[in-house]
């Protein structure tokens, strides 16, 4: 069997791109796995013996440019009804989707795979979901997250798109795949299609925190770490969907000897980040907090096993997979308690509910999650039951009833 994965971003590495990664992986130690991603640039592949799969090369050729000719009115009215063509953001994704079809055609000529994977519903993927049912290739898609009911997630394309191809996708009979009850849930309750999503949850890699007393101590050292106090950390890039700013409110109406019991790491970069440090020297608690912006790995799996509490204050998640990450390094969580992907992992003895989306019910639900104790060592069994290879055999049954 040979299936092709398409999804992620190999430049900017976050939750989706992580995942869509880890299934290739998990996936390639069973059968012949290719992936392409679908927002990073021109690139030529290069052998990595480290990988399982194969990184499928995205290039330009006199060859591509030829067949793109053939697709520019088909792209034209495809793009039309979500972004004007004749905008300077509307032509960058007419280009855009040429290019992938044109492109996405003669991988699938080449390769002849058995079963294609498409991770999310972008204005991006249309091209490849389009070219692989013209192809009559056996599809299906993951959705790993909605961005039309969240107000905080800007698209510079019209938001119906999501219901649309949604429903495209549902009269083509084309299996849908979501990673947690609450996305299926959205989908359903948003844009009224009455469907059942096959739900397979994200996994995580145990591996990674297993660590030694001095790789933790020395970027405890390394990051200004208090040793004297609670770590609380939030893993993710700076934007507001994942609402780092409720999380500095609460910590602002706190008494003083409250927040001096506590410290606040930001673990990541991204555009709100100079609206946050402003807002921490404006209500003085920057002795409190702590910015890394982008780290290695190797220091963030050690940060994650110094820290006592993860906060995932985020406004939407499919099922965040910082938040496995959390529990397999046995630290507690605090989520919304309607956050999707919530209810998957919600156990009373590893995660701490806030009720609701007020400062207070932040602040309340922190300092009870601070004056509980945990048991960290049962935190980690319990992430036990999500690991990628039981995620890539719920892909495989998919993959052989698709051949079927």
């Amino acid at each position: 069997m040979k299936i092709l994965i398409v999804g992620g971003n190999l430049q900017v590495i976050n939750g989706y791109t992580n995942a869509v990664l880890s299934i290739a992986e998990a996936t390639g130690k069973k059968v012949s796995t290719y992936l392409i991603p679908v927002f990073t640039p021109f690139y030529v592949k290069k052998k990595d013996e480290k990988r399982s799969f194969t990184l499928v090369s995205k290039k330009i050729s006199p060859f591509i440019i030829f067949i793109m000719i053939k697709y520019f009115k088909r792209s034209f009215f495809a793009i039309k009804p979500y972004c004007s063509p004749f905008s300077v953001t509307g032509f960058l994704y007419f280009i855009k989707d040429t290019y992938h079809r044109a492109l996405f055609a003669q991988i699938i000529d080449d390769l002849k795979p058995d079963v294609i994977n498409i991770h999310g519903l972008y204005l991006d993927i249309l091209p490849f979901i389009e070219v692989t049912r013209d192809k009559k290739v056996p599809l299906c898609v993951t959705i790993h997250a909605i961005s039309a009911p969240d107000m905080n997630i800007i698209l510079h394309y019209n938001k119906n798109f999501e219901e649309k191809e949604m429903i495209n996708l549902v009269e083509a009979k084309i299996p849908i795949i979501t990673v947690s009850s609450g996305v299926s849930y959205l989908i359903k309750n948003s844009f009224k299609i009455n469907i059942e999503p096959i739900i397979i949850q994200n996994g995580v890699d145990f591996d990674r925190f297993v660590l030694n007393n001095q790789d933790i101590s020395m970027v405890r050292t390394k990051y200004g770490m208090p040793q004297d106090k609670l770590i609380l950390i939030q893993v993710g890039t700076l934007i507001k969907r994942k609402n780092h700013i409720v999380v500095l409110e609460a910590l602002a109406e706190m008494e003083k000897s409250q927040q001096d019991a506590l410290h606040y790491v930001i673990i990541g970069d991204g555009p709100e980040r100079s609206i946050l440090e402003d807002f921490c020297i404006k209500k003085d608690l920057i002795s409190i907090c702590t910015f890394t912006g982008q780290i290695s790995d190797a220091d963030l799996n050690a940060l994650y096993l110094i820290s006592n509490l993860f906060i995932l204050p985020s406004t939407s998640e499919g099922l965040a997979l910082v938040s496995l990450e959390a529990l397999a390094a046995g630290i507690p969580i605090i989520a919304f308690e309607d956050l999707q992907g919530i209810q998957e992992i919600y156990n009373p003895l590893c995660v701490q509910l806030i009720k609701d989306h007020t400062i207070s019910s932040v602040k309340d639900a922190i300092q009870e999650a601070m004056n509980k104790k945990w048991d960290n060592d049962l935190i980690k069994a319990y992430a036990k039951q999500w690991s990628w290879d039981s995620v890539s055999e719920k892909y495989m049954e998919i993959y052989q009833n698709l051949l079927k």
